[in-house]
């Protein structure tokens, strides 16, 4: 297990609160943040269950980036009310948060996901990215409809067969394939459809000397779901030539969450760029460190930014322990160091509706 300290030793800039947050020469690494709408006059919820919405922000870090830029990397501003990959580098992965107004008359708060090109296409000329992107596009824009409407429901799976079928039916891609995870907030029931590699892991406060100050423990993770050892389930466009030949997964066979969520809860939805390479509990350290360092309103834009630079770290390191490599040697198969990937980061914290 890394300590902070040594796994990233551009650590300490955390504790500068006075220091200005986020200033980067890299612009094609764009961060996202969600904030609470201002939200209108509404009668209290008839439900015993706190009304519940997410702040939400979103980091990646494409595998290409060189690693000689880590040491100069500080942190910008946080600043959009809804977000996705478009017009950013996130290598192959995608992403998009879709924010609603999250009042009384509307049962869903927050949607939101992460997609990972299979990287095997370049091998014939085709770019991973195109299926991914397609795919976060489609289902932000559909959820973006949906939440207009008061008293409508999402459903993650059903919301990944429709945007699956808008790329099949307007032709979006000509090629191509990708793992996928989506989330709603209901209330206070987060349901999660999960495709492949990419994942949920839900980290939970416990007590601690401070209430200010909590100590994070895992108390969710979604499972990877695999036809072999790094051979994720994935939703694919296929040539005629290549039918048969290459893994073709329908959204229907995603696994199927339901978790209930409480105030103060951190979910992170992340591509296996994280997963592959942080274990859960680097991540649970460095989500308590954070909290005892940063401003509520910082706190999610910097764990997605840490999360995503620290799983990039371990990726270049071929000496290091690492998930992957774990999963590897329990396969049979011998992988020193971490796996260097694309990574893509949204970090959500649960928040009680005002």
């Amino acid at each position: 297990m890394y300590s902070l300290s040594k796994a990233y030793p551009k650590f300490s800039f955390l504790k500068q609160q006075t220091a200005p947050l986020f200033s980067s020469v890299f612009s094609n690494w764009r961060l996202y943040a969600t904030k609470k709408s201002k939200q209108t006059k509404a009668s209290p919820s008839t439900s015993s269950n706190p009304r519940l919405s997410l702040k939400a922000a979103a980091f990646a870090i494409p595998k290409a980036m060189e690693s000689s830029v880590f040491g100069s990397m500080n942190i910008q501003e946080m600043f959009k009310l809804e977000g996705d990959s478009e017009g950013m580098n996130a290598g192959e992965d995608a992403f998009f948060i879709t924010p609603s107004q999250a009042t009384n008359s509307h049962l869903v708060s927050s949607v939101f996901g992460v997609a990972d090109g299979v990287g095997g296409w370049v091998e014939y000329k085709v770019d991973p990215s195109e299926m991914s992107r397609a795919l976060m596009n489609n289902c932000k824009q559909i959820s973006s409809s949906l939440l207009a409407e008061p008293q409508k429901e999402i459903d993650p799976k059903e919301l990944l067969t429709l945007s699956y079928q808008n790329i099949l039916e307007a032709k979006q891609v000509k090629a191509g394939s990708c793992t996928a995870c989506v989330a709603a907030l209901s209330k206070n029931k987060l349901k999660i459809a999960n495709l492949g590699d990419s994942g949920v892991l839900i980290l939970r406060p416990t007590s601690s000397d401070s209430p200010s100050n909590p100590l994070y423990t895992t108390a969710f993770k979604t499972e990877e779901m695999q036809h072999s050892f790094n051979t994720p389930f994935q939703v694919a466009v296929l040539p005629e030539s290549m039918n048969g030949f290459w893994c073709n997964d329908h959204p229907s066979e995603a696994k199927v969450y339901e978790f209930e969520v409480q105030e103060g809860d951190v979910i992170i939805c992340a591509t296996d760029g994280l997963f592959d390479n942080l274990f859960e509990e680097q991540m649970e350290k460095g989500a308590t460190t954070l909290a005892a360092t940063c401003s509520e309103e910082e706190f999610t834009a910097l764990l997605a930014k840490w999360l995503a630079f620290q799983a990039r770290i371990v990726g270049a390191n071929r000496t290091c322990d690492s998930p992957f490599g774990k999963n590897a040697s329990l396969k049979g198969y011998y992988f020193r160091g971490g796996k260097l990937d694309d990574v893509t980061v949204i970090a959500c914290k649960v928040v009680k509706q005002e």
